[in-house]
């Protein structure tokens, strides 16, 4: 070496860190985390190997160190290994896509976006019954976040000011009969 400046360049190493394994119910919703060692890197999604492209059914997004995509309206092939790709460093996760609950006339799948009020209901088989609302089998009580409204044999559960958080399992409870409902919320950064 001579009396000037010695340098190094060192390549930028990616790492992703493991994505989590998943189940999810049909005509439902899963979200895939991808957490990476930088920000900014590009980021690929694959199912059994075959590249993603973002649409309807796939939403993608990236905020800092940070990736995500959204499947939504799952149905028994979606099932299956999704990998997310940075350069050369991979993880993977696997989905499995379960049969929608049973109760009622089964599960049915509702999005609405953030800010947003999205409103549920269910018919009754008779006027006058006592109904209690759950999130994830948890109840709920009327609230500037939840009205819930009666009116003859329809029962109507309104939920305001949408945020991610709001999404899952709701269902309608009217003695031992019951129906359920999957919300998705999609965020602001998917519109």
């Amino acid at each position: 070496c001579s009396s000037g400046r010695a340098s190094l360049k060192t390549a930028a190493l990616t790492a992703v860190f493991k994505l989590k394994n998943q189940e999810a119910v049909e005509e439902g919703y899963v979200t895939l985390r991808c957490e990476l060692s930088k920000s900014g890197v590009p980021v690929e999604w694959r199912k059994d190997a075959q590249l993603l492209k973002e649409g309807e059914k796939y939403q993608m997004k990236q905020e800092g160190r940070v990736a995500e995509m959204l499947i939504g309206h799952l149905s028994m092939a979606d099932a299956g290994q999704y990998s997310c790709f940075v350069g050369t460093a991979e993880t993977s996760a696997d989905i499995k896509v379960r049969g929608g609950p049973t109760g009622g006339e089964g599960a049915a799948f509702h999005s609405a976006e953030e800010g947003d009020t999205a409103s549920l209901s269910c018919e009754l088989s008779k006027p006058g019954v006592s109904v209690q609302w759950k999130k994830n089998k948890l109840p709920l009580r009327a609230s500037r976040k939840y009205e819930m409204k009666q009116d003859g044999c329809v029962c109507q559960l309104d939920i305001r000011e949408l945020r991610p958080e709001d999404r899952g399992s709701y269902s309608c409870h009217a003695g031992t009969a019951e129906t359920t409902a999957v919300l998705s919320v999609i965020g602001q950064s998917f519109r």
